[in-house]
C-alpha cells in the first residue's frame, strides 16, 4: 500500500536457502516508494522465510492498466 492505496501485487518463493519477493506495481514507483518497498519487503521476507540465508526483492515493470 502507498498512501493507503493498493499499489502492487506480490508473491514470494523459497528455493533452498533463498527467499524471493516479487513485486509488480500498478504504476511506476518513485525513488522514495522504492526505498520503502525494499525496507518493508525485507521485513516481510524475514517473517515469511526466517531460515533463508539470502533474501531478494525483485520489482517488475508496472502492470498495464
Amino acid at each position: 500500500m502507498v498512501d493507503g492505496r493498493v499499489a502492487a501485487t506480490w508473491r514470494h518463493s523459497v528455493n533452498r536457502d533463498t527467499a524471493t519477493l516479487t513485486v509488480r506495481p500498478f504504476r511506476k514507483l518513485t525513488t522514495a516508494e522504492h526505498e520503502q518497498l525494499n525496507d518493508e519487503g525485507a521485513g516481510l521476507l524475514t517473517f515469511l522465510a526466517p531460515d533463508a540465508t539470502v533474501r531478494d526483492i525483485v520489482v517488475t515493470s508496472p502492470q498495464p492498466g
